[in-house]
């Protein structure tokens, strides 16, 4: 949030016009990139609890929200929150994930049921980039991703088709960008994998960080790494994206 304790301090220092103008750079030219999931939910369904010394009472988050076309979320999430998500399937928009292992994770669950149809309120959006992890040396794999984000794509889904067929909305297009799947632990039942029907929302694939730093007793720092695929996988990938030429 602190960038926007910074701005929401400008209305007592600067002209009233200047003040819209930067809000109106930020929102309208600009792409909004949240990183936790308290922002997100802050941006879509209310101001933030912030401290600041200006006495202007003026709607800045109303401001903001009906003006951003362009959002990226990136998420590293814990790996407890992906688990309790699976172990509460979602069903609907008023679902509420009441057992967790922490009081953490249990308001996180709640929050990730608000911001999706949330998102959608958000008029002149027209694209919106999700970039999802967790925060565990194990494969991406071991999330059923089916489970966690049927949800998100359903709510999805049906404001794409509401759009589609309203003149004063703006269209959306919708890219989620996740880890690459282990083929030796991905399933059709549980994740999006090419031999299922496509999802409706766009999905791209990348590899997971391979190279970590590690710090030893003694406070030295080194290198190691850590694929998530073995490397039989890697050189299958390699040889796929060569152009080889015409050996014969």
């Amino acid at each position: 949030h602190t960038m926007f304790e910074h701005i929401l301090g400008l209305p007592g220092t600067c002209k009233w016009g200047w003040f819209l103008d930067v809000f109106d750079l930020i929102t309208e030219t600009s792409t909004i990139s949240i990183t936790d999931v308290d922002t997100l939910d802050c941006l879509t369904n209310g101001q933030p609890n912030l401290q600041t010394s200006s006495n202007c009472q003026w709607g800045v988050w109303n401001h903001m929200q009906c003006r951003i076309k362009k959002l990226d979320i990136s998420l590293r999430l814990p790996l407890a929150f992906y688990r309790a998500l699976e172990d509460n399937k979602i069903a609907d928009q008023t679902s509420v994930i009441a057992s967790s292992t922490t009081a953490t994770v249990a308001r996180m669950c709640r929050t990730w049921t608000r911001i999706w149809p949330s998102l959608c309120d958000l008029q002149q959006l027209q694209s919106i980039h999700i970039w999802l992890d967790h925060d565990d040396p194990s494969s991406w794999s071991v999330i059923k991703e089916k489970v966690i984000l049927n949800y998100a794509f359903a709510i999805f889904q049906q404001e794409m088709q509401v759009r589609s067929s309203r003149k004063d909305f703006s269209q959306l297009k919708v890219l989620f960008n996740l880890p690459k799947l282990h083929p030796a632990i991905a399933k059709a039942e549980t994740h999006f994998v090419q031999d299922t029907s496509p999802p409706p929302c766009n999905i791209e694939r990348r590899y997971r960080q391979r190279y970590h730093c590690v710090t030893s007793d003694d406070g030295t720092l080194s290198v190691k790494h850590n694929p998530d695929f073995p490397i039989m996988h890697e050189i299958a990938d390699f040889y796929a994206n060569e152009c080889l030429g015409d050996l014969s």
